[in-house]
């Protein structure tokens, strides 16, 4: 599909939107993210406090718009929360910035990463046993919840009509037939399963 997907990530203990990316395939990058395999030191060190603490981040599609508008896009959704007051982690403003930094910037993140390694601490077995603890272990139904409720938090009626309030006057992105198709399925299958838990909510609990 011709089409990218602008998230945020939000931290389930303040319920605060941290960073806004850009990418092709969610999962991937969701992944990147959780392994920290990125240059930006701050949002690096915000995501390995989660996983020092046992939680993971929120995420919340902001929008899914078509590729030659991605960059944009993007833009202006961190532009829209940093308006806002929102403290995003962001080293650059989005779209071709994360490319195409400016001198400054690579310098700056060169240096930031040059200090971060030379840690005293910051060794390979130290990342080795970071994973390690990591995997396996299954989000309790208590994380799932506050995972929830962080993003209807997030998202406050106030956020959600000053962003709709940028969006007047301007043409929404084009979804393909595809991607139509498999949302009303999606939905299809999601009100059908709704409509049973209802009518039986002891077939519910067997299927959890």
């Amino acid at each position: 599909m011709n089409t990218a997907i602008i998230y945020a990530l939000s931290d389930p203990r303040t319920h605060e939107i941290r960073y806004v990316g850009l990418t092709r395939n969610l999962r991937l990058r969701l992944n990147q993210h959780r392994c920290a395999k990125c240059d930006n030191v701050h949002l690096r060190s915000w995501i390995l406090s989660l996983r020092y603490a046992g939680m993971d981040f929120i995420v919340n599609i902001l929008e899914i718009p078509m590729l030659q508008v991605a960059d944009e896009s993007e833009r202006r959704w961190i532009s829209r929360f940093r308006e806002l007051g929102i403290s995003l982690l962001n080293i650059a403003e989005g779209g071709e910035g994360a490319f195409r930094m400016s001198p400054e910037t690579r310098r700056r993140l060169s240096d930031n990463k040059k200090q971060y390694y030379s840690r005293p601490d910051c060794t390979p077995s130290f990342f080795a046993k970071l994973n390690a603890s990591r995997k396996g272990i299954p989000l309790s139904e208590e994380h799932r919840r506050r995972v929830s409720e962080g993003v209807r938090l997030a998202m406050t009626p106030e956020v959600r009509a000053k962003m709709g309030a940028t969006r007047k006057g301007k043409l929404p992105y084009q979804m393909t037939k595809q991607t139509r198709d498999k949302i009303s399925e999606s939905l299809k299958l999601y009100f059908y399963k709704k409509s049973l838990s209802k009518e039986n909510p002891a077939l519910t609990q067997q299927s959890r």
